[in-house]
Formats: structure tokens, C-alpha cells, sequence
């Protein structure tokens, strides 16, 4: 897993995670010393976790939660990126 990988060889770094997403990690920016995610990735996990619970969660809900959870939330410096990787869906 890359986000394994990161940690690993960044081992003095103090990286910030999104909680829940490590899966979702696709990089690492050095400059700014951040984690970078895949919004696509992001929005996939959303939609597999909460399917399980909520048969009529679509990719579209999974999105704006998203957006209103994860997408403005801000940490700092530290804040993790995310790579906006948009697919048709």
C-alpha cells in the first residue's frame, strides 16, 4: 500500500491522515511535506462503506458527503492534499 510505503521512508516527517482513507493515498508531496489523496479514490471508499448500510446510497450522495465532510476541511499547513482525478461516472 503506498500510503505503508510514505510512512516508511518519511519516517521523520509528522504526516497528517485523513482518518479512514489510507487506502486513498497516492502520493506524497515533499515541498509542503503533505499526503496527497485521490478524490476519486475518496468518493469510492464513501460509496462502499455506506452502501452497506443505506441501500439507495448512491455515488452522487457518496460525493457530497464528500464535499461537506472531507473536501473543505483544513488542518493547517499539514492539511493533507487532494488530487481532483474526475471519471465519468
Amino acid at each position: 500500500m503506498i500510503f505503508e510505503e510514505i510512512v516508511a521512508t518519511f519516517t521523520d516527517s509528522d504526516l497528517l491522515k485523513l482518518d479512514g482513507y489510507d487506502y486513498c493515498v497516492i502520493g506524497y508531496h515533499e515541498d509542503s511535506d503533505r499526503l496527497v489523496y485521490s478524490m476519486q479514490k475518496i468518493v469510492d471508499q464513501i460509496h462502499r462503506v455506506h452502501s452497506i448500510h443505506e441501500d439507495n446510497f448512491t455515488r452522487s450522495d457518496a460525493f457530497e458527503f464528500f464535499a461537506h465532510n472531507i473536501q473543505g476541511a483544513s488542518c493547517g499547513p499539514k492539511t493533507p492534499m487532494i488530487i481532483y482525478d474526475i471519471e465519468t461516472w
